[in-house]
């Protein structure tokens, strides 16, 4: 788009468009790379875990869960849905922060691997606490339909998967 296309002449001056928007929280750029989503949540989330970092020897374990939770977890998990199909950047960078948490919360060095971390915590990763929420998401709607979820029941469509083979023991 040009411009001059993005630009809307009003009799009180000049509308431009703006290249991202929010809306429910959620930043939302003009290719829907959620970007600048992932930039701003990664950017306050970094902030928080800082902090977090210098408070840490005078709080206990279960407050200083409770707070990385509060600042960081929740801030990854809220509104992941829209975010399913964005790029592996923007995965990754998603990734960083939880893998940061994990490490703060464990007490790990900064170089130290973090999946046996998220495992050790019973953390699912980012890519599949998403597709675990949508999945989560799917069953409620299938399950107890309510006039809003109607008409999502009509978009979801389950996944008709061929039968498997049977193999004779002969």
């Amino acid at each position: 788009m040009s411009e001059a296309d993005k630009d809307l002449l009003l009799p009180s001056g000049i509308l431009r468009a703006s290249e991202t928007v929010r809306n429910v929280g959620v930043i939302i750029d003009e290719r829907l790379t959620f970007d600048a989503q992932a930039r701003v949540c990664s950017k306050a989330c970094f902030y928080h875990l800082r902090r977090i970092r210098q408070i840490k020897r005078f709080i206990d374990d279960s407050a200083l869960r409770l707070l990385v939770h509060s600042f960081t977890t929740s801030r990854l998990d809220y509104c992941n849905g829209v975010l399913a199909n964005c790029s592996v950047a923007v995965r990754k960078r998603m990734q960083r922060i939880q893998d940061s948490a994990a490490r703060l919360v464990c007490s790990e060095p900064a170089r130290s691997h973090a999946a046996p971390l998220l495992h050790r915590l019973h953390w699912l990763p980012i890519s599949k606490r998403r597709k675990y929420k949508l999945q989560t998401m799917r069953f409620d709607v299938r399950r107890f339909p309510r006039n809003g979820a109607r008409v999502l029941d009509r978009l979801v469509q389950p996944v008709q998967r061929p039968p498997s083979p049977i193999i004779s023991t002969r």
